[in-house]
């Protein structure tokens, strides 16, 4: 590989941040986002286009690393990812949070930060050349992973795997990539059952496998929200939140649900009251939030605010229609542990995104900590997230920039993920699972959305 030259390429087509040069037809553009930094050889962008998921990439340029340990006897380069969740500056166990991470408790290492890969039951059973939790892999879900050399062609819905030696193709990525769908939101696909279950739907369609495969579901039936002429992939006027299998969509003050059936044959879009929304939202923060602030020192000011919360409703009525607190206990509160100004950081999600050499054979001593993966360079980025305190929902207002990484700060996460799976091979009957909803999400259909938040770059460097 030619050094100190660059091999990909970012253009901005209409607004929007893409790479040429992952494949040999250099008119292949692949997305990189709205927002985007270079950190040493890496690409890093962030695509807010729906309101969740956030798709966050990564491409590694390897004309652009002189770290020899990147060449010669590598058999391919991938990334890993790792998180941390923080509560108030404070990490917290990540199925404290709940949301995207409510079932990732087995994989928390003792500082709490964790492997973000698919779940024990789907690595155990992978073949055991696959098990290092390389982000591309977690691109075969539903599906067990067969070979990890199936990753490294170009498109894959998490990413691509690099293969030095493989000869050129069409399709052969000539960079590693990463995508993650990052999905703040607390409200569940669950809640949204629940809202559904009582009520019609709005208008219900029978697309053809041809218009699925063309367009996708949701372009299908946003197609019969907005007035003949205005579809397409562009819907300036509309937000787009994705929760699980459906599509929380906003146009003004009305608010729709898109429900596509698994094999997307049918599509019924039902219309819903955004304060039935919205009341279940607040619900499932509230209850995320007391449950973090249980498990870290805040002090006597939550201490106060847990006081208040278990009183009944009776107890102050001169305080007003504002509180009208329930115990945590019956389900929920109305006050959140915290009060948190406008501008205060309540969570942090607090990412490694580091990457791998692997080859065949450990190199030098036996004690290598990594075995046969050899750690390069990475870096760390964050979504973070303040607390409305008139709609008491948390809110994802921001990215941290990314900072270059040389040394690899995550090897307990690491470690802790290969003592579980080692301990949940030989015993199958007992391994946990992971949703496959927080990996499949990044493969949403690409719409740009006009309404709703935007991201704010934490650093005047992105390029936006």
């Amino acid at each position: 590989m030619p050094q100190g030259l660059s091999l990909l390429d970012p253009v901005q087509p209409d607004g929007v941040w893409h790479l040429r040069g992952v494949v040999e037809n250099h008119q292949v553009k692949a997305p990189l986002g709205r927002l985007h930094w270079q950190i040493g050889p890496h690409f890093f962008g962030i695509d807010d286009s729906y309101g969740q998921p956030i798709l966050a990439r990564a491409y590694y340029d390897p004309y652009q690393d002189d770290d020899p340990r990147a060449r010669g006897d590598v058999d391919f380069l991938g990334y890993q990812q790792f998180v941390q969740v923080l509560f108030d500056g404070v990490p917290v166990p990540p199925d404290s949070y709940g949301g995207q991470f409510a079932d990732r408790g087995p994989y928390a290492a003792a500082d709490l930060s964790f492997v973000d890969y698919m779940g024990p039951a789907d690595a155990v059973a992978s073949a055991h050349a696959t098990r290092q939790p390389f982000y591309a892999l977690t691109g075969a879900l539903p599906v067990p992973v067969a070979s990890a050399r199936d990753f490294g062609t170009y498109p894959r819905r998490n990413g691509v795997l690099l293969f030095p030696s493989a000869p050129a193709t069409p399709n052969q990525a000539r960079c590693a990539s990463l995508v993650s769908a990052v999905s703040p939101g607390l409200l569940t696909a669950g809640d949204l059952r629940d809202l559904l279950a009582p009520i019609a739907p709005y208008r219900s369609l029978r697309p053809t496998a041809a218009d699925v495969a063309l367009r996708g579901v949701f372009d299908i039936a946003l197609s019969e929200l907005v007035p003949k002429g205005q579809s397409g992939q562009r819907y300036r006027d509309l937000a787009g939140e994705v929760v699980g299998p459906y599509l929380l969509v906003r146009q003004g003050a009305q608010c729709f649900c898109v429900a596509p059936d698994p094999a997307g044959t049918r599509i019924e879009i039902y219309r819903l009251d955004p304060a039935d929304v919205e009341s279940a939202r607040q619900s499932a923060v509230l209850r995320g939030m007391w449950k973090m602030a249980e498990l870290v020192p805040l002090g006597d000011g939550v201490d106060s605010r847990r006081v208040v919360a278990d009183l009944d409703n009776s107890v102050l009525p001169e305080l007003g229609p504002m509180w009208t607190p329930r115990s945590p206990a019956a389900g929920g509160v109305t006050i959140a542990p915290l009060e948190f100004g406008p501008t205060d950081l309540a969570v942090e999600w607090r990412y490694t995104t580091y990457l791998f050499a692997a080859r065949s054979h450990p190199p030098g001593s036996a004690g290598n900590p990594l075995g046969e993966l050899i750690g390069l360079h990475g870096f760390t980025w964050s979504i973070l997230q303040s607390f409305d305190i008139f709609a008491n929902e948390l809110v994802a207002t921001s990215v941290r920039a990314p900072r270059l990484l040389t040394e690899f700060p995550a090897l307990p996460a690491l470690r802790h993920y290969h003592e579980q799976i080692a301990r949940w091979s030989t015993d199958p009957s007992a391994v946990p699972g992971i949703g496959v909803d927080a990996f499949t999400a990044a493969g949403v259909t690409p719409l740009d959305f006009g309404a709703g938040r935007k991201l704010t770059a934490l650093d005047e460097r992105a390029a936006g």
